[in-house]
């Protein structure tokens, strides 16, 4: 007689699938995945752009934004 097969020794796949679907998942919500790059700027924005950027949402001051400007050589709208 067969003995009678119990849920896990039937689908036991179910939890590896579910596994690799819930990594998929949070990777893809960390832009690891998808179109960005983790840090959640576009990869192709310039560091000048990037600077601009935070200058103008007020995320660092004029000095600040200066200072980096120097840094990346970016000096008289050169």
């Amino acid at each position: 007689m067969i003995a009678e097969a119990g849920f896990w020794n039937t689908y036991w796949w179910i939890f590896p699938l579910g596994m690799m679907l819930l990594c998929f998942m949070t990777m893809r919500g960390k832009g690891m995945c998808g179109m960005h790059s983790w840090r959640g700027t576009d990869s192709s924005e310039t560091a000048k752009e990037v600077l601009d950027r935070k200058y103008a949402l007020g995320e660092i001051d004029r000095a600040e934004f200066e200072e980096k400007m120097r840094d990346i050589g970016w000096v008289n709208g050169r």
